[in-house]
């Protein structure tokens, strides 16, 4: 039976906190890396985010060492941890996006200055929101456009559907003809 390493130690935990931070870091980019690259964390906020983890495993570190019984390798227990500081950070940056006020319609008839400002207020607000969804944007956009009736090009459809769109071209093509002017075949 194979024996497994693992890479950190736990006398480093107990005697010397931040070397046992310093050797926790590639598991804190591994994590950052799989979240960033799923969508869940813009790539932009890769190093703030490194920044949170540690500042969060720090205030952890007196829990870790009293709870880590070694039942399972402190580089696996150390990773459950990093997660669940990934998970906490997502959950707060989403609770502030859903906490931005929208002001009613009486306010945003004041002038016209405050609907041009209000406008912009709410462009920055949803291009915030669609970098949530990371690599998944451009089908957010498309399912959106598709909610609301906007025009779909044939790029759009090739860019998300490279493989339906060289087989089924023809059949697609329906969905750029403005709705208003499509006919019902029978």
């Amino acid at each position: 039976m194979p024996e497994f390493v693992d890479n950190l130690d736990i006398v480093l935990l107990h005697s010397n906190p931040n070397a046992f931070i310093l050797q926790c870091q590639n598991i804190v980019k591994i994590f950052i890396k799989k979240y960033t690259a799923s969508g869940m964390f813009r790539r932009d906020d890769e190093e703030d985010l490194i920044q949170s983890v540690n500042e969060a495993l720090i205030r952890k570190l007196p829990s870790i060492k009293a709870q880590y019984d070694g039942r399972s390798l402190l580089q696996t227990y150390i990773g459950s941890i990093i997660q669940n500081i990934c998970i906490d950070i997502h959950k707060v940056h989403r609770r502030q996006i859903e906490s931005i006020a929208i002001p009613d319609d009486d306010q945003l008839l004041v002038d016209t200055q405050t609907v041009g400002v209000f406008l912009k207020d709410q462009l920055e607000r949803f291009h915030i929101v669609m970098e949530m969804f990371g690599s998944d944007k451009l089908k957010m956009l498309f399912c959106l456009k598709i909610l609301y009736r906007f025009l779909i090009t044939e790029e759009e459809i090739n860019q998300l559907f490279p493989e339906i769109y060289k087989k089924y071209k023809i059949m697609l093509m329906k969905f750029t003809e403005p709705y208003d002017t499509m006919s019902v075949e029978r």
